[in-house]
């Protein structure tokens, strides 16, 4: 597990604002799934996400 800079999907934004999360975590699944295009740095105003905290 590598931190990384911080970033979080287009799409958080759709979510219930509960289920919005950034991600950190180079092994984070959800994070890796999400499209380069797709993706902003920064936190987002968003809670850190569980997976990549583990």
């Amino acid at each position: 597990m590598a931190k990384v800079t911080e970033y979080y999907s287009i799409n958080e934004a759709k979510k219930p604002a509960d289920k919005r999360v950034y991600h950190d975590n180079d092994q984070c699944r959800a994070g890796r799934d999400i499209p380069q295009s797709e993706r902003r740095n920064g936190k987002g105003g968003y809670r850190h996400c569980e997976d990549c905290d583990k």
